[in-house]
C-alpha cells in the first residue's frame, strides 16, 4: 500500500495523541518507512496545528482555488485577455481568472489553437546601389558636420515612431500570441461554389499538389453532369488568358472558374488593433531634446501635418532665443519628408535639409539612440492609454542628461566614418 500525505498526517496525529515528542515521532516513522517518512519540519508543523486544536488531516480548501475543468466558459474567459493583449502571459491569465496553468495551456493550444511567436528585426540586404547611396549621403553629411563644431550644433535629427501602451521588457515578453491557421484553395463560378480544398499538413502550394490533388477535384466536380463541359480557369498569374475570344458573353461568364488560396484562422478578431499605440515625431540635437509632437487622432504622417503642425513647432522652439539661428534638419526619406510641399516650406524658413537615404537605421540618431534609449526605460510598464504612454515617453526624454545627447551626436559622426570605412555596409555587428 502506498501512503499519501494524509495517511502520514494521521500517523503524526496518532503519535501526538500518544504524547510522543516530535523526535520520538520522527524516529518511529523512520524505523518503519525509512526514506518515505515525512521530514522533521513537516512533523513540527503538524504538531503545532494539532496543539491549536486541529483534528483534520486534509488540506484546507483554498479561497479562489484554480479551476481545472476545460469547458466553454473557461475557453471564452481565456480568449478575452489574449485578444485584448497579445503579450499577456500564462501567469497573468492564471492570476486574473484563477484557472490552473495546466488548464490554460490546454485551452490555449488545443481549444484556441494559438501559440507564442517572438519577432526580431532582420537587417535589409543592401544592394550595391544602396551602399553607394549610403556613401554619398554620409560624405555629404560629413561635409556639413566636421569642419566646424558650431555646424554640428545646427543639425536637428527627427523621425516618427510608435509609442505603445506596453513595451516588452525582454525577448520572452516580446512574444505575441499567434492564431493557428490552415490554407485552403477555393474555387467559385457564376453558378456558385465549386470546391474548397484544404492543404492540411502542407504549408506551401506547389505545382505537384496543385495538379495532382487540387485541380483534379475541381475538374471532377465541374464535369459530374457534363463531362464535355468547357472550363476556363481564372487564377492570379494567368489574367491575360482568362477569357476566350470566340465565346459569347454569356458563355464566357458561365465557363469561368475563379480560384485562389487563402489562410483560414482558428479565430479572426473583430478588431485587429491588439495593442494601443500612438505615433509621435521626436526631434533632438546635440544640445538635447527639442520637441515631441504626437499625431493624436491622425494615423498617418502627411506633408500637410508635417508642414503645418509638426515642423512649425520645432522651428519655433529652436528660434526662441536666436531667431536667426542656422538649422539643418536631418530626416529619412518618408514621402511626407521628401514631398515638394515640405521642401518648399523648409526653403521659406531658411532651413537646410539633410536627407537620410533608405535603409539607414544605423545612421539615424532617432533609430540608434533616442527610440531604443527611451523605450528601454519604459519596458515592462503598462499604461492605461496611448496619451499616458506618450507623456511617459516625453518625461523619459527630458530626464536624459545633456552629456548623453552630446555623446549621441559624437557617435553619429563616428558611425558616418565607419560607414565610409566599410564602403556602405551595415556595421552594427562588425
Amino acid at each position: 500500500m502506498e501512503l499519501n500525505r494524509e495517511h502520514f498526517r494521521a500517523i503524526i496525529y496518532y503519535n501526538f495523541q500518544r504524547q510522543l515528542s516530535q523526535q520520538e515521532c520522527l524516529a518511529e516513522l523512520l524505523s518503519v518507512f525509512g526514506n518515505q517518512a515525512p521530514h522533521q519540519s513537516t512533523i513540527s508543523r503538524w504538531y503545532g496545528e494539532f496543539k491549536r486544536g486541529r483534528v483534520s488531516s486534509s488540506d484546507d480548501p483554498r479561497v479562489g482555488a484554480p479551476k481545472t475543468a476545460v469547458n466553454q466558459e473557461n475557453v471564452d474567459a481565456v480568449r478575452k485577455p489574449i485578444i485584448e493583449d497579445r503579450h499577456v502571459t500564462y501567469r497573468e491569465i492564471e492570476a486574473s481568472l484563477k484557472i490552473s496553468n495546466t488548464s490554460i495551456q490546454k485551452i490555449v493550444h488545443d481549444e484556441l489553437g494559438v501559440r507564442k511567436s517572438v519577432s526580431r528585426w532582420i537587417p535589409h540586404l543592401l544592394t550595391e546601389q544602396q551602399k553607394a547611396a549610403r556613401l554619398i549621403g554620409v560624405k555629404k553629411r560629413l561635409a556639413v558636420s566636421i569642419p566646424e563644431t558650431q555646424k554640428m550644433y545646427s543639425i536637428v535629427s527627427g523621425d516618427e515612431s510608435w509609442i505603445y501602451c506596453y513595451e516588452p521588457e525582454n525577448k520572452r515578453q516580446s512574444g505575441v500570441w499567434v492564431v493557428s491557421k490552415n490554407m485552403v484553395a477555393t474555387f467559385v463560378s457564376k453558378a456558385g461554389h465549386i470546391a474548397t480544398i484544404p492543404l492540411n499538413q502542407q504549408r506551401t502550394v506547389t505545382a505537384d499538389w496543385y495538379t495532382t490533388i487540387c485541380l483534379p477535384k475541381v475538374i471532377t466536380e465541374l464535369r459530374k453532369i457534363n463531362p464535355a463541359r468547357r472550363i476556363t480557369v481564372h487564377q492570379d498569374n494567368a489574367i491575360s488568358r482568362w477569357i476566350p475570344h470566340l465565346l459569347t458573353e454569356q458563355q464566357k461568364a458561365a465557363s469561368i472558374v475563379s480560384g485562389d488560396e487563402s489562410w483560414i484562422y482558428c479565430y479572426e478578431p473583430e478588431n485587429k488593433r491588439h495593442v494601443s499605440k500612438n505615433m509621435v515625431a521626436t526631434f533632438v540635437s546635440k544640445a538635447g531634446h527639442i520637441a515631441t509632437i504626437p499625431l493624436n487622432q491622425q494615423r498617418t504622417v502627411t506633408a500637410d501635418w508635417y508642414t503645418t503642425i509638426c515642423l512649425p513647432k520645432v522651428i519655433t522652439e529652436l528660434r526662441k532665443i536666436n531667431p536667426a539661428r542656422r538649422i539643418t534638419v536631418h530626416q529619412d526619406n518618408a514621402s511626407s519628408h521628401t514631398a515638394q510641399k515640405t521642401r518648399q516650406y523648409l526653403t521659406e524658413e531658411n532651413v537646410e535639409l539633410l536627407d537620410n537615404p533608405p535603409y539607414n537605421p544605423d545612421l539615424s540618431p532617432t533609430d540608434f539612440f533616442t527610440s531604443p534609449k527611451i523605450k528601454n526605460r519604459l519596458r515592462g510598464q503598462r499604461f492605461q492609454s496611448p496619451e499616458e504612454a506618450v507623456d511617459a515617453f516625453k518625461n523619459a526624454i527630458l530626464d536624459l542628461p545633456a552629456n548623453e545627447w552630446n555623446k549621441c551626436f559624437e557617435n553619429f559622426l563616428e558611425r558616418m566614418q565607419m560607414c565610409i570605412n566599410l564602403r556602405g555596409e551595415y556595421f552594427e555587428k562588425q
